[in-house]
């Protein structure tokens, strides 16, 4: 039995949770969902669970994901972080992907963009079958 995967979501939109639920849709994967990047942080640096990926969005009310990745990056993390944003310039998505991000996927998306998102980073079975 493959172990679960913990995946973390910061976006202030409930939408989009329950959208991750419906792609994730699996036992397999925990997904913790946060409004703000602040109680992500703070949870981050409490839990003793390994973290598998960050699905994080760049516009949030109390500061932007893009400064999350900067705290992210000061903490020499290695999680895989996907950015998800309404902001469709290659310019965000280059500073995203400078400041630490594995990959940038704008809103709206379909279920599959995201689903292939999170299986290439969770590296899972389907994903490595899919590759072959």
């Amino acid at each position: 039995m493959e172990a679960i995967k913990n995946i973390i979501l910061i976006d202030d939109d409930e939408a989009i949770y329950h959208t991750i639920r419906i792609v994730l849709g699996k036992p397999e994967y925990d997904l913790v969902y946060f409004k703000d990047t602040v109680s992500a942080m703070q949870h981050l640096k409490k839990t003793r669970s390994k973290i598998d990926l960050i699905i994080l969005d760049i516009m949030m009310p109390d500061q932007s994901g893009l400064e999350f990745l900067d705290a992210l990056g000061n903490r020499k993390s290695t999680i895989p972080v996907i950015v998800i944003s309404a902001i469709n310039t290659a310019r965000a998505a280059v500073e995203a992907i400078k400041k630490g991000a594995s990959d940038y996927l704008t809103k709206p998306f379909t279920l599959d963009d995201i689903k292939g998102m999170i299986r290439t980073h969770l590296k899972t079975p389907e994903s490595t079958k899919a590759a072959k």
